[in-house]
């Protein structure tokens, strides 16, 4: 294709709108499957993938531990309120422990 523009008038390609001069004699070349261009994408979305999989696995520990920690946080503070409950009923830090 021809740009309709008096000043551009560039050739362009209609499949790939890419620029005319590299499709050479070799028509249409960007509109056939290249075996070797998918194999790359597969590999690119393999390694996408494998490296996402890392990422929520490492992530999930990460919440688990948050989670528990938030836990602990509320049975100390239960635990603590009990034993000092205890100790106001005339018993002593160790025997509370």
């Amino acid at each position: 294709m021809v740009c309709k523009n008096q000043n551009c008038k560039a050739d362009f390609c209609w499949v790939c709108l890419g620029s005319w001069e590299p499709h050479g004699s070799s028509w249409y070349n960007c509109n056939r499957y290249d075996e070797e261009e998918a194999k790359a994408a597969r590999n690119a979305q393999e390694r996408s993938r494998s490296a996402l999989q890392r990422y929520l696995f490492y992530c999930n520990r990460y919440m688990n531990h948050m989670q528990s920690l938030k836990f602990e946080h509320k049975l100390y503070a239960s635990v603590k309120e009990k034993m000092e409950e205890m100790q106001q009923h005339n018993m002593s830090w160790i025997e509370v422990i």
